[in-house]
């Protein structure tokens, strides 16, 4: 979602839709980047730690069994990512712009798709950021992995989303 919304900030012609999917157009709050900051310490630390908490973390008490093995894959990727390569996708999150206007502005359909139990991301904060806006939101009964929580909601949504100008 934050390369998404870069890209459409500097390229507008190039977007014909934007989908952002459990990401927000918000930069971190004050509070956020002192959390990224802790998080790029433990990192260093311990890096393994870090991914295994991370991932497990991103999905809801309900959908740890039932997707156990994309868990599993998940924190195996995240384990050949190296660790300078981690902290700096935390930084990059630390310092991204705000986007919001684009959300008012952008010349383009917008579709942001949310969980509704959602611990990166409040929902309260996505309502908030679309609201007055055309922006179409999907919240799911989910957290924040609702591509593997919920792929065919998300497959038939974007589907008729896409085809939109």
């Amino acid at each position: 979602g934050y390369i998404a919304l870069a890209f459409a900030e500097l390229f507008p012609d190039y977007v014909r839709n934007l989908v952002l999917i459990n990401s927000s157009a918000r930069a971190d709050s004050e509070e956020r980047k002192i959390n990224r900051d802790r998080a790029i310490e433990v990192v260093k630390r311990n890096s393994e730690a870090f991914i295994k908490m991370a991932i497990s973390n991103l999905f809801l008490p309900e959908f740890q069994e039932t997707l156990k093995e994309e868990i599993k894959q998940s924190i195996a990727t995240g384990l050949l990512t190296p660790v300078q390569g981690i902290i700096a996708s935390l930084q990059g999150m630390k310092i991204r712009e705000d986007r919001e206007v684009l959300l008012h502005f952008g010349p383009y359909p917008k579709l942001m798709i949310n969980g509704v139990h959602d611990t990166v991301i409040a929902i309260d904060e996505i309502k908030d950021q679309t609201l007055d806006t055309e922006v179409e939101t999907l919240f799911l009964n989910g957290g924040h992995m609702s591509v593997l929580e919920h792929p065919n909601e998300i497959q038939n949504v974007l589907s008729v989303f896409l085809k939109k100008k």
